[in-house]
């Protein structure tokens, strides 16, 4: 009888172990889930304030040449959005445009590519310069909002309800 409830009590403890181990093993799946869906939403809210922001003013670039208020770019490595937005905040009444220049770019994430190198994984970044009008200078900030990225895909509603893959419409000129 003892050998039995000490076998009863080794398969209790083994299934009790496992369940402790499976437990902890989804708890750190959600966690780590949480942190990615947490990041994911933080970039859609700076995409979302960024878009509902823009505005029709084209730019000069640092070499004087004058790009469109808004540029997309189907490339997945480097720039894929660039535009300009208001709403930059001017609290002390600065001589300053409230206008700024933003882009979203993708950079490979070599921490993941090493890992699986069949699948290429990208960090979006978030770049702004405080002026709109720029010289070759750095820009003002940029930020990672997002890890993990694998792709990124826009459309565009131009006047006439039809969605275009890439803006301005390749049949627009340019500064239109």
């Amino acid at each position: 009888e003892m050998l039995v409830a000490v076998l009863m009590i080794a398969i209790l403890f083994t299934m009790v172990f496992s369940a402790i181990d499976s437990a902890t093993k989804s708890r750190q799946a959600t966690i780590d889930a949480g942190k990615r869906l947490a990041d994911l939403q933080r970039a859609f809210i700076w995409m979302d304030q960024d878009v509902n922001q823009l505005v029709d003013r084209p730019i000069r670039n640092g070499y004087g040449s004058e790009e469109n208020a808004l540029v997309h770019t189907d490339q997945l490595d480097g720039r894929i959005l660039e535009l300009s937005r208001g709403g930059w905040p001017n609290p002390i009444g600065l001589d300053r445009s409230d206008i700024v220049r933003v882009a979203y770019e993708l950079a490979p994430n070599e921490k993941a590519n090493s890992k699986n190198p069949e699948s290429e994984v990208y960090d979006l970044y978030r770049i702004y310069w405080r002026d709109a009008d720029r010289s070759l200078e750095e820009p003002t900030r940029k930020r990672r909002i997002a890890q993990g990225v694998t792709g990124f895909t826009t459309r565009f509603m131009d006047d006439k309800k039809n969605w275009q893959e890439s803006w301005p419409p390749l049949t627009q000129a340019s500064g239109s």
